[in-house]
């Protein structure tokens, strides 16, 4: 259950929080792992802690925002593993701002990493695997419930929620699965960048746990484990979907 051996994975943001769990759990199951970030040093550390637990990883310096980067994203994989069966659309980036203080370039920039990079690193992908594929793409509760302090964020991730409806049907001929995961609060670094985190960690993440049914913030882990189905063929039924890992954040709202 669950192996993805002789599976090949880009993992876009893969240097740290959600992307790393994901590269890590996928090459621990069998995957080849491509792990892409503009962390040179964070995504040499993923690719040596794989290869040190006996997986298969390589490292390629990624700016999602950029087609070009994508692309050669996409033919490194080809060219080292000679395949490609899962995308993981995971890298992202957030202004703790609302619209009024949100600059033009700054909505820009969340747009090009957040939304511009699911629908080109899809593109490129999808027209490699040849053989069918999963292709997974991170959303957000914010995409659901929206938030006053990080407005385009928010924004981006709904247009994530909807072009994964939108790309499972257009490849879906392809035999090429695309779904979405809707995390909830997950401790990882970008949290570290919100004001009232850097004023109170320990209390914000404290109030974010009291927010969810469970009463804990979640860990990259726990996204890690739905990304992991939704790549295996245990999901081989599943297109078109958001699997939503909040811990009851949404339900308790």
């Amino acid at each position: 259950m669950f192996d993805l051996h002789e599976k090949v994975a880009i993992v876009t943001g893969a240097a740290s929080g959600i992307g790393k769990s994901i590269a890590e759990l996928f090459a621990d199951v069998g995957a080849s792992v491509l792990v892409a970030d503009l962390n040179d040093k964070g995504g040499a550390r993923v690719v040596d802690g794989i290869k040190a637990a006996g997986g298969m990883a390589t490292f390629q310096r990624t700016d999602v925002s950029v087609v070009k980067e994508l692309q050669a994203m996409v033919d490194r994989a080809l060219g080292v593993y000679g395949k490609l069966d899962v995308l993981v659309n995971n890298a992202g980036i957030a202004y703790f701002k609302g619209s009024l203080s949100t600059s033009e370039e700054e909505f820009r920039r969340t747009m090009d990493v957040n939304l511009k990079s699911v629908f080109f690193g899809s593109k490129c992908s999808a027209e490699k695997m040849k053989d069918g594929g999963s292709i997974i793409n991170m959303s957000s509760v914010n995409a659901v419930s929206g938030s006053a302090d990080v407005v385009a964020y928010s924004a981006s991730k709904g247009g994530v929620l909807a072009l994964t409806v939108a790309l499972a049907k257009e490849f879906a001929p392809r035999k090429i699965r695309v779904n979405c995961i809707i995390p909830g609060p997950i401790d990882t670094p970008i949290n570290d960048t919100r004001p009232e985190v850097i004023r109170d960690r320990q209390g914000t993440l404290a109030s974010f746990a009291n927010a969810t049914l469970l009463k804990r913030v979640g860990r990259p882990i726990d996204v890690a484990y739905g990304a992991l189905y939704l790549a295996s063929d245990e999901s081989a039924y599943v297109t078109g979907s958001a699997l939503t890992i909040d811990g009851g954040y949404l339900a308790a709202r």
